[in-house]
C-alpha cells in the first residue's frame, strides 16, 4: 500500500512539474511573439512617418504636371485649375510626423515590458504615454478622443494600471487621425490625376513629333492623329496606374495600422486567442513588407 501511495505521489509531482514546464514554455513563446509584434509595430510607425513625406511631395508633383501641360497648351486652361490643397492638409504634415515619432518612442518603451528586468515603472511607460498625449496638443480631435486622452493621463498617474489598455486606447486616437488624413489625401490624389488626365486630352496633335510617337505606339494604323490619340491614351493610362498605386499604398498603410491596434485589443483580453493574434500579426507583416518596397 505504501509503495502504491508513493507511486501516486510521484505521478502527481511529475504532473505538476510537467504542467509548470509547459506553462513556462508557453510564456517564453508568447514573449517572443510579442517582441516580434512590437518590432514590426515600430517599423510600421516609421513607415507612417515616411508616408507623410511622400504625400507632401505630391504637391510638387501636381505643380510639375500643371506646368508641363501648361507649356504644351501654351496657356493654363480651366482644366488645369489646381485641386484644393487645403483638403490634403499638407501644412500639417510636419506636425503629424512629430506626433507619430512620439508614438514610435512609446512602442519602443513597451518592448521593454517583455524583458524580465523591466516593469512599467522601469520602462518609463508613464512618461512616454504623457509625451505621446502632449504631442496631440493642437491636433483637432473629436470630443470622444479628447476625453479618452484625458482619461489616459489620469490613469497613468495611478500606481497600478493596465498598460495594454492604455496603449490600445491611445493608439486608437492615432488610428483615427491617420484615417482622416488618408481619406483627405485620397480625395486630393483623385482630383490631382483627374486634372492631369483632362489636360493630356487637350494637348493639340501639332505639338507632337509624329515619327517618335509612332515608334512609341505599336498600333497598325496609318492616320497620324489616331496614333497620337493612342499615345495620349497611354499617357493617361500611365498616370492612372500611378494614381491607383499611390491610393493602394495609402489603403495598406491604414489597414496595417488598424490591424496593429486590433492586436493591442487582443492584449487587453483575459483569455487571449493565440491563433487570432498570430493571424493578425501575419496580416500586419504582409502589409508592412509590401509598404517597405513602396
Amino acid at each position: 500500500m505504501k509503495n502504491k501511495y508513493i507511486s501516486k505521489s510521484k505521478i502527481i509531482v511529475y504532473s505538476i512539474v510537467l504542467l509548470m514546464s509547459i506553462s513556462s514554455c508557453n510564456k517564453v513563446k508568447e514573449r517572443k511573439l510579442k517582441n516580434k509584434i512590437n518590432d514590426k509595430s515600430v517599423e510600421l510607425i516609421q513607415i507612417i512617418i515616411q508616408t507623410y513625406d511622400k504625400v507632401s511631395i505630391q504637391s510638387y508633383v501636381n505643380q510639375n504636371q500643371k506646368e508641363e501641360i501648361g507649356i504644351l497648351l501654351s496657356s493654363l486652361s480651366d482644366t488645369l485649375i489646381s485641386p484644393d490643397f487645403s483638403k490634403a492638409n499638407f501644412a500639417n504634415n510636419e506636425k503629424r510626423k512629430e506626433i507619430f515619432k512620439a508614438l514610435k518612442k512609446l512602442y519602443i518603451k513597451y518592448d521593454l515590458l517583455y524583458d524580465k528586468n523591466y516593469n512599467v515603472k522601469g520602462a518609463k511607460i508613464k512618461e512616454n504615454v504623457e509625451l505621446a498625449c502632449k504631442a496631440l496638443d493642437g491636433v483637432e480631435l473629436s470630443k470622444e478622443d479628447e476625453k479618452t486622452k484625458s482619461d489616459i493621463l489620469l490613469t497613468v498617474k495611478s500606481t497600478k494600471y493596465d498598460a495594454n489598455l492604455v496603449l490600445y486606447n491611445l493608439t486608437e486616437i492615432y488610428v483615427g487621425i491617420l484615417e482622416r488624413d488618408i481619406k483627405n489625401w485620397k480625395l486630393f490624389i483623385e482630383e490631382m490625376y483627374k486634372t492631369y488626365e483632362k489636360g493630356i486630352k487637350e494637348i493639340p496633335s501639332s505639338v507632337f513629333d509624329k515619327e517618335k510617337v509612332n515608334q512609341l505606339v505599336n498600333k497598325p494604323y496609318k492616320d497620324e492623329d489616331i496614333i497620337i490619340n493612342f499615345y495620349k491614351l497611354k499617357l493617361r493610362d500611365d498616370a492612372n496606374k500611378k494614381k491607383k498605386r499611390f491610393i493602394e499604398m495609402l489603403s495598406k498603410t491604414y489597414l496595417a495600422f488598424e490591424t496593429l491596434n486590433r492586436l493591442n485589443a487582443e492584449d487587453t483580453k483575459k483569455n487571449k486567442s493565440v491563433f487570432k493574434t498570430k493571424k493578425l500579426y501575419e496580416n500586419m507583416v504582409e502589409n508592412v513588407d509590401t509598404l517597405k518596397n513602396w
